[in-house]
Formats: C-alpha cells, structure tokens, sequence
C-alpha cells in the first residue's frame, strides 16, 4: 500500500514541487534537494505496536 507524503504545510509542497522540478533539470544538487525535503516533511515515528508487528513478520520470514 502506497501513502502519501505528508507536508508541513501547502506552501511547503508547492516548495517541494519547484525544488523537484529544479533537481530534474541540474539546477540544484541532491544535497540541497535532501535538506529541502528534510524541511517540508512532518516527521512521523510508527506506533509501537507497528513496529512490533513488523518485527514478528520478518522474524517468520527467516
């Protein structure tokens, strides 16, 4: 299941967007690219219970 990236705010995707537009073309670097996205995203941390459930299913994958 795909989820959609969650911004700080419209004008932050709108940032974004023309920042991605502008790495596309050369205009600036991965790194200015990087600490962009580092900016426009809300950080979201997994629920304990999340984790857990993860951890179950790769542990019955080995």
């Amino acid at each position: 299941m795909a989820t959609k990236d969650k911004f700080k705010s419209d004008a932050f995707e709108a940032i974004h967007a023309s920042a991605l537009a502008l790495r596309l073309v050369g205009a600036i670097s991965d790194d200015e690219m990087r600490e962009i996205e580092v900016n426009a995203f809300v950080e979201i941390e997994p629920a304990p219970q999340k984790i857990q459930a993860s951890t179950k299913r790769e542990r019955r994958l080995d």
